[in-house]
C-alpha cells in the first residue's frame, strides 16, 4: 500500500481504526469513519520496515468496502461530504478564554498522568493541531479516540476532548489500567 501510494502524485492513504479486539485489519471490523492522510515523510529501516509520517487532511465516511487490492490491503469508497470544515483553518478558531480553559484542563490532566511537555510549544500551537495531537497521543481507549474523530464540528470535538481530559485529571495512570 505504501509503495502504491508513493507512486501517485497525491500520496494519499485512508486510515481507519479497527473496532474489534483484533488489530489484524483484514480479519476485523472497522469503524465507518476514517481520515485521509498524505505521506509527508518516510524512511526505511534496516529490516525493511517503513517509518511513515502521515499528515491528516480530511475525514471521511466509508460508503462501501471494495474488493481487496491484489497486494492484499483493504480498499474503500470514501464520502468526504460533511467534513469540509476539516479544510477550513477558520473552523477551529476559538476565543482566548476558551483556549485558556482548555490549556488549564490539559495542564491538570498532564499533571495527574505524570506527563511532561513543552508548554511554550503548546501556547504557540493552533487549536486544531492541539486537539488532533492530543486525541492521537493521549492514552485514551480506541473507542474514545474514535468518538473524537467522528464528531463533525470542531467545537464538538473540543468539548469531548475537554471532557476526557477532565475525567483523566481525576485518576492516576495506575487507576486507568
Amino acid at each position: 500500500m505504501f509503495r502504491d501510494a508513493m507512486a501517485t502524485s497525491h500520496r494519499l492513504i485512508g486510515m481507519v481504526q479497527a473496532c474489534t479486539a483484533s488489530q489484524e485489519m483484514r480479519s476485523g471490523d472497522i469503524y465507518k469513519v476514517g481520515c485521509a492522510g498524505r505521506l509527508s515523510a518516510f524512511s526505511e529501516t534496516d529490516d525493511g520496515r517503513y517509518l511513515v509520517t502521515l499528515s491528516g487532511l480530511i475525514r471521511f465516511d466509508i460508503l462501501d468496502e471494495l474488493p481487496l487490492h491484489p497486494s492484499g490491503y483493504r480498499q474503500i469508497r470514501p464520502d468526504f461530504l460533511g467534513y469540509d470544515s476539516d479544510l477550513d483553518p477558520e473552523a477551529s478558531v476559538i476565543s482566548d478564554g476558551r483556549r485558556a480553559g482548555f490549556v488549564k484542563r490539559m495542564r491538570a490532566y498532564f499533571k495527574a498522568q505524570g506527563f511532561e511537555t513543552d508548554w511554550n510549544s503548546v501556547e504557540r500551537a493552533s487549536m486544531d493541531d492541539l486537539v488532533t495531537s492530543l486525541a492521537m497521543a493521549c492514552p485514551f481507549s480506541p473507542a474514545e479516540k474514535q468518538a473524537i474523530l467522528e464528531i463533525s464540528d470542531f467545537s464538538g470535538r473540543l468539548d469531548t476532548l475537554e471532557g476526557l481530559l477532565a475525567m483523566g485529571a481525576l485518576e492516576t495512570p495506575e487507576q486507568r489500567h
